[in-house]
């Protein structure tokens, strides 16, 4: 499964999860509630927004004012904007208990944001 960003220039990046992985790894526990209902208590793998933007070159993009997120299935969809993208807190999130992300809790990323 790919990650797509549409650049600002109109091309398309295309990445992987193992592309994600190569940024450096944060393991967090906390208790949480997420609006699609994850449970309190869970360990999360993830990487930091600003580095994923970083290490990619997307810098022109993170000058824009919104980002929009969109599920594979197209079925959820949120626009965040890039203040609450670019806090250190933000996070693509893809391990839930040292287990891939399940389906039900947004294959292959997920985002997270404490703004």
């Amino acid at each position: 499964m790919e990650i797509i960003c549409d650049q600002k220039n109109g091309d398309t990046l295309a990445l992987t999860l193992d592309d994600i992985k190569k940024l450096p790894k944060v393991d967090i526990t906390f208790n949480f509630k997420c609006i699609e209902g994850w449970n309190p208590g869970n360990t999360l793998g993830w990487r930091k927004i600003f580095r994923f933007l970083k290490a990619y070159g997307l810098s022109e993009e993170s000058q824009m004012k919104y980002v929009g997120l969109v599920t594979p299935d197209e079925a959820y969809y949120v626009g965040i904007d890039m203040p609450s993208i670019l806090h250190p807190q933000t996070i693509l999130c893809y391990e839930l208990d040292n287990q891939p992300l399940p389906m039900k809790e947004g294959i292959p990323v997920a985002t997270n944001h404490p703004c």
